[in-house]
């Protein structure tokens, strides 16, 4: 039986899945975008039946989730094009696992609403990450790779305020009455928005990296 993954890979990159593009690039960090959603809220569904919540931190199944997510269907692209590419998997799955739990523990013992820190959960969680798949993965692919570090960190910071800041928006202390379904609306566009965002700018960045492997 061919696995969910494989057969999301087959729907987006078709036959020739060893062509690196910064479509698929896109394509699959938006799947991975979905994926992490769907592991958040598992996850989140998990910790608390296990009442884990006061050990990791209420917000750490979303670093976990994201991370792990998106890690993965971006490996799918990696895999054919570099060695020791499983490392892509846990740089993002550790990363954003100890940003998120570090920030959320501290955070949430000052008594902080999470919207007001999961910007900078996010913040350090693509910083550890970026490290993460520097030193492991592409310090031995080229030179320029070190950039990588601070592009990755901008797209993760960028899509996340791009999704939060949609939803943050106060239209009644702006005196904006909006209709229930353009709220609706708002907020489906910034939940779609993070992925393609997030894809394009890393993509961008990647395929400057792995230009003599692609």
């Amino acid at each position: 039986m061919v696995s969910f993954v494989e057969q999301l890979k087959l729907k987006i990159m078709g036959n020739n899945s060893q062509t690196f593009s910064l479509k698929k690039w896109i394509l699959l960090t938006w799947s991975g975008w979905f994926v992490g959603v769907a592991l958040v809220l598992g996850l989140s569904a998990i910790l608390e039946m296990l009442q884990a919540g006061k050990l990791l931190g209420d917000q750490s199944a979303v670093g976990i989730g994201m991370g792990f997510g998106v890690g993965l269907m971006q490996w799918i692209m990696l895999k054919n094009h570099l060695k020791s590419s499983l490392g892509w998997i846990w740089s993002s799955l550790i990363g954003f696992a100890i940003g998120y739990i570090a920030v959320d523990k501290y955070c949430s013992s000052l008594s902080l609403k999470p919207e007001s820190y999961l910007p900078f959960a996010t913040a350090l969680g693509a910083l550890i990450t970026g490290l993460l798949q520097y030193f492991f993965i592409l310090k031995k692919v080229s030179n320029s790779a070190m950039s990588w570090i601070w592009v990755s960190f901008f797209a993760w910071v960028v899509a996340h305020l791009m999704v939060q800041g949609l939803f943050l928006i106060d239209h009644k202390s702006l005196g904006i009455h909006v209709p229930r379904i353009i709220g609706i609306l708002v907020a489906v566009f910034s939940i779609l928005s993070g992925g393609p965002l997030l894809g394009y700018i890393t993509g961008k960045k990647i395929i400057s990296i792995l230009k003599d492997r692609i």
